[in-house]
Parts: structure tokens; C-alpha cells; sequence
């Protein structure tokens, strides 16, 4: 305990000695994996510091257990937020989600809403944060797994609480460069604390999503050499590895291969 709780600290700090403070990065707790932080998260949202309800996830029953987010933010790693007791409540549909659908969708029952980092969506983050002030300050819960890569990769890790998320989660391994096995949530401490009585090393509905202690080590430090690079010249560096490949398969029949960014935050590929 004592060494996640120093880990966070120490995360917090190397990413706000770069990225200046941000409104709503107050701690961070360092994860088994970024699906592991979607489901740490949803179960904050739905315990929200009671102790009977955290003894109970899953069975989330008779508390609001709702998660409500876009059908265009559905994927394929859905299950993790429902790992913990929540149930994803789906607004719109792919074609895109009206603010008035989107609405509809919360009630009694809901617990938090869901934002899916650079993907498209009819709603941005800034919509879904004025929704849920609208609606008694719901938690809203950021799944940025993916997104450390590219122009913005080191602000990306403040960017989603600076517009006024309550927390989000990401990889160690990808951009950041860490051990495969970690993971990050970021967030408002009164969260953070919630996922930490929710998860390893407490008797808990995460007990056995274990990060040891050297992978603590390993994505502090991945962290804080994260924090010191530049972003073009990373980028630039990815690219030319990427050139590379294309060149050496381009010239096998049949293949046509180029270097691509789709601007989702994943660097060149």
C-alpha cells in the first residue's frame, strides 16, 4: 500500500512538472493494465466510498450500477467495465448520438458516464462533462488506453481531466514505454482513494489483478523518462522506423504499404 500510494505520488508529479497543474489530476494509482483501470474506475463510480457496496461487486444490485456512454464508443474491451458490477447503457446508434438521446438514457440507476478518448462520437468529452454536471455531478470516466502516441502524447495524459473528467486510464506498455502488465488511472483523489479499496492488494473485486512491485518501479520510471521526451522528435522517430518496414515490404507483390497516422493519438503505424 504504502509503495502504490508513493507511486502515485510520484507519477502525479513527474506529469505535472511537465503538462503545469491540471484541475482534477490529483492522484494516480498504477494498475495490472488499462482494462484493469476500466474496470477499477467503473467500480469506484458504482461503491463511490461505501464500504457494503464494495463488499458486494459484483453484485451490484438495488445501488446504481448504469454506465452510460455511445454506441459509437462501444469496443470491443466493453466487458471491462462491466468486470466489476456495471451495466453499459447505450445511447444513439452508430450512426451518431443527439445530446437529447444521450440524455434520455440517465436516471435513477445510473452510476457514471463514459468517454471514449479521440475515437469519433456525435458528443465530445466537454458535452458529456456538462451533461453530467446537469445531472448531480455524475462521475465521468475516460477510457484512453490507447491514445500516448503522436503530437500530443504527453499532454493527452492531462488533457481529458483538464476538460473536466474525474478520472481516465491508460497503458504502461505503448506510448508510455512501460512494463506490458501496467496500467494507470488518473484522477481526483476522492476516486483514486476508491479504486485503491477496490483493487490489489486489498480483499477486494480486484484482489487478483496484482501489479508487483518491481512493474511499480519499472512504469514510474517509464513515466518520468515519458514526461522528458520531445513529441516531434519521437514522432519522427517512429516514422522513420515505420518507413523502414514499408520499404522493406513494399517491394513484395501483392503488398502495397505506406505510413499512416490516423490521428486517433497512436503515433504512425
Amino acid at each position: 500500500n504504502e509503495l502504490l500510494d508513493a507511486g502515485g505520488e510520484m507519477v502525479v508529479r513527474s506529469i505535472a512538472e511537465v503538462n503545469g497543474p491540471v484541475a482534477n489530476l490529483e492522484a494516480a494509482m498504477i494498475c495490472a493494465g488499462a482494462a484493469t483501470g476500466m474496470s477499477l474506475m467503473a467500480a469506484a463510480a458504482l461503491s463511490r466510498g461505501d464500504s457494503e457496496r464494495r463488499a458486494a461487486l459484483p453484485r451490484s444490485e438495488g445501488f446504481p450500477n448504469e454506465l452510460v456512454v455511445q454506441r459509437t464508443h462501444s469496443i470491443a474491451y466493453d466487458q471491462s467495465w462491466e468486470t466489476t458490477g456495471g451495466r453499459l447503457v447505450f445511447a444513439g446508434d452508430e450512426s451518431g448520438c443527439e445530446r437529447t438521446e444521450f440524455v434520455a438514457k440517465i436516471g435513477p440507476n445510473t452510476a457514471a458516464l463514459i468517454y471514449l478518448a479521440e475515437k469519433p462520437g456525435t458528443l465530445t468529452l466537454e458535452d458529456i462533462v456538462e451533461i453530467a454536471a446537469e445531472h448531480g455531478g455524475l462521475p465521468v470516466l475516460v477510457d484512453a488506453a490507447s491514445v500516448l502516441g503522436g503530437a500530443e502524447a504527453r499532454w493527452r495524459l492531462s488533457k481529458y481531466l483538464a476538460a473536466g473528467a474525474d478520472m481516465a486510464c491508460y497503458k504502461g506498455g505503448a506510448g508510455i514505454r512501460g512494463p506490458q502488465s501496467t496500467g494507470l488511472v488518473l484522477g481526483k483523489a476522492e476516486f483514486i482513494a476508491d479504486c485503491r479499496e477496490n483493487g490489489f492488494p486489498n480483499q477486494s473485486v480486484l484482489r487478483a489483478a496484482k501489479v508487483c512491485k518491481e512493474e511499480i518501479f519499472g512504469l514510474i520510471a517509464a513515466v518520468e523518462g515519458f514526461m522528458a521526451e520531445d513529441d516531434e522528435a519521437l514522432t519522427a522517430a517512429q516514422a522513420a522506423d515505420m518507413q523502414t518496414i514499408v520499404d522493406a515490404v513494399g517491394t513484395i507483390p501483392g503488398i502495397v504499404s505506406s505510413v499512416i497516422d490516423g490521428l486517433d493519438g497512436s503515433g504512425p503505424k
